[in-house]
């Protein structure tokens, strides 16, 4: 913050940022942490139902482009995303991994978390927000990159937005998760 009461080349906007994300990437990394104590099914979860509506909503929005007239989601933040391929996205982040947890290694509806058994219902519900979830931090990170002008966080995946543009929605998964975990804990939820 001194540095931009002493240099006009320090802009506080971006020093605004800085701490921001600094306190985003931090909550993400504690939260990380709190679903690993909790066993590898859970991440494995948070996983790939991000990575499941991700690839859901682009194969659903580029079909869907090809064979029909298709809305665009918010045009502003991200041109090429749309509606239909956002709810390709839900549907594919939400059913896929719903029924992977019945795989035996991952075994979800016979997870304690707190002593609280987790059911096929939980488990759903779980799927369809953090697909929401997902896309509300793939967007996100979209705004924060066009307020700045910038297509890519980095170049160490090209094409791919960077190292951010990948962990956008896990990041924001596991801090949902987390805080989910945290409200059953304290007996504020079930």
């Amino acid at each position: 913050f001194a540095g931009s009461v002493l240099s006009e080349r320090v802009n506080i906007q971006d020093v605004f940022l800085i701490l921001s994300m600094s306190i985003f990437l931090m909550i993400g990394g504690q939260s990380v942490a709190l679903v690993r104590d909790l066993g590898g099914a859970f991440i494995l979860f948070v996983l790939l139902t991000c990575i499941l509506t991700d690839t859901g909503a682009y194969f659903t929005g580029m079909i869907c482009s090809k064979k029909f007239k298709t809305h665009k989601l918010n045009e502003r933040i991200s041109p090429k995303k749309t509606i239909e391929g956002s709810i390709g996205g839900i549907v594919f982040g939400t059913l896929i991994p719903f029924l992977l947890a019945y795989i035996p290694a991952l075994r979800l509806e016979t997870q304690n978390v707190y002593n609280i058994e987790i059911n096929s219902i939980v488990i759903l519900c779980l799927a369809f927000i953090m697909s929401v979830v997902a896309q509300l931090g793939d967007l996100t990170f979209s705004a924060i990159k066009r307020h700045f002008g910038v297509k890519d966080y980095s170049n160490i995946f090209p094409g791919h937005g960077g190292v951010l543009d990948r962990l956008d929605s896990i990041l924001f998964n596991m801090i949902f998760f987390a805080v989910i975990v945290t409200y059953i804990a304290t007996g504020a939820i079930f």
